[in-house]
């Protein structure tokens, strides 16, 4: 009875003792981690995202060859799709061009029987849009090129894609431009493909209005309009816009050349239709003699005393 109380007071002892030294320890363990502060911290993070970095790594590759995948296999999609509608187009076109073929051989022969005169192709300057320095006119730009480089006075201005205005006062080196909106501008317009013929006047705004055309034809929405040439000074069929209706009913042009953002254009080189010299007289082939009450022509020449 005595040896077993004995056994256990010792081993109680010993377990006692084992408890005292871990609560030593672990007191040591937090008056150093205490004193070392956040630099502790900041090193056991650092080697914790040090063993962490490389199996996060390794268990991300997966997930990124999915999604590269993933977004080959929308690209490839698209691509298909979009190749179909090229084709498409593609087919499309190569319909209106045999259809163009067709129509510009026909034309050829129709100007051949009719003996037609054609103009020449045109030869242009492209010149630089400066800043405009005001002036009498509104909507005006100026240009780089001038009488030095063969400018003259009425010739058309070309945009990118439309007919946008015609020169109005020439300089050694430099041209001002008086384009379509301005309130000043007065273009012979044709409408396509009626024929109808019109004037384009400008009024300041980005859409000049169609005047002076046959009531009784009225403008299509949507039709082309181009200039007519009359006048002799600009050159015909060269494209301005199509044909719009505002609210209030009134008769527009929807401008193709977007002016406000122009950087360059091209001055049309086309040679003037000037009207023949006035005849001092009537040419003796085309002189009407007077006949008296006998037949005969009567002499009408006046001599002198």
């Amino acid at each position: 009875m005595s040896l077993d109380n004995k056994g256990i007071g010792r081993k109680g002892g010993i377990s006692g003792r084992g408890s005292v030294l871990f609560l030593v320890i672990l007191a040591l363990l937090l008056i150093y981690i205490t004193e070392s502060g956040p630099r502790l911290l900041t090193s056991i993070r650092q080697v914790t995202y040090d063993l962490i970095a490389p199996i996060t790594e390794f268990m991300g590759r997966p997930v990124v060859a999915l999604r590269r995948t993933s977004i080959a296999l929308t690209d490839y999609t698209d691509l298909i799709n979009e190749n179909a509608k090229l084709k498409a187009q593609l087919n499309e076109l190569l319909a209106w061009e045999d259809r163009a073929l067709r129509l510009e051989a026909k034309i050829v022969r129709y100007e051949k029987l009719l003996n037609v005169k054609i103009d020449g192709q045109y030869n242009f300057k492209t010149s630089r849009v400066v800043a405009d320095l005001g002036g009498p006119f509104v909507r005006t730009v100026l240009i780089n090129s001038g009488e030095d480089d063969g400018i003259r006075v009425g010739q058309a201005v070309f945009g990118t894609s439309g007919f946008i205005g015609q020169v109005v006062s020439v300089g050694n080196s430099s041209s001002r431009v008086l384009l379509l909106t301005d309130l000043n501008s007065r273009i012979p317009v044709q409408i396509e493909p009626s024929g109808l013929q019109a004037i384009l006047t400008g009024d300041n705004t980005n859409e000049p209005i169609l005047n002076f055309y046959d009531d009784k034809d009225v403008p299509e929405k949507g039709a082309r309009v181009v200039t007519s040439g009359y006048g002799g000074r600009i050159s015909p069929g060269l494209i301005i816009g199509t044909v719009d209706v505002n609210r209030q009913g009134q008769t527009r042009v929807k401008l193709r050349e977007k002016i406000s953002n122009m950087n360059y254009v091209r001055v049309l080189d086309y040679k003037f239709v000037e009207a023949p010299e006035e005849e001092t007289q009537l040419p003796e082939a085309l002189k009407i003699r007077p006949q008296n009450s006998e037949g005969q022509q009567t002499n009408n020449k006046i001599e002198g005393p």
